[in-house]
């Protein structure tokens, strides 16, 4: 029960949880897409990956800041082997999207290995990531799936401070980690 008392008027919201209302690592790795005929053995054991950022410094506007993040993780679910493309498959695909209609595609975390993705979380203006989507991060030889880095670029078109937000994946499991940063006009803007 929740209690909320506004203006000396008292307000109760009684809720409560169902089993099939549990939000779980099958469920979570169902709605992000991310199963991909894994088996729920599999999905259940997996630990989601540890993320940290570097210390970030003030940015300046139309300056790239660098962006590094280190991964780590439990070494699951295990790198499935990449399949040649079927010969003598026709592809299916869908109508072109008209000109005047707005599309947006949420980006999927690579089925294989450690990935960062960043994105603006809070912050005056929108901000120019690159690589813009999920980027694959890299290890030391012989140890891609244990821990990693990657390395981005944010690129600011206005002063304020920004929440980043990078989203560690291990093509099962996501970890969010945010960092705050101050961005300064340039000496042009003055």
């Amino acid at each position: 029960m929740w209690t909320l008392i506004v203006h000396g008027k008292t307000e109760h919201a009684y809720g409560w949880l169902q089993p099939e209302w549990e939000v779980d690592a099958l469920t979570v790795a169902e709605n992000a897409r991310t199963r991909y005929g894994r088996s729920s053995e599999e999905i259940e054991s997996n630990q989601p990956p540890a993320i940290k950022i570097d210390p970030v410094q003030s940015a300046t506007v139309s300056r790239p800041l660098t962006l590094t993040v280190r991964i780590t993780d439990d070494g699951l679910p295990p790198l499935k082997p990449r399949r040649p493309p079927r010969a003598g498959l026709a592809s299916l695909s869908a109508p072109p999207t008209p000109t005047n209609l707005p599309t947006y595609r949420s980006p999927l975390p690579p089925q294989n290995g450690l990935s960062v993705l960043w994105m603006v979380y809070r912050g005056p203006a929108d901000v120019v990531f690159d690589p813009p989507d999920y980027q694959p991060a890299q290890g030391d030889k012989g140890d891609e799936k244990k821990s990693a880095k990657a390395v981005t670029t944010a690129k600011f078109s206005r002063a304020g401070t920004y929440v980043l937000r990078a989203v560690a994946a291990d093509g099962l499991a996501m970890t969010p980690a945010d960092v705050t940063v101050t961005v300064i006009g340039s000496k042009s803007d003055k």
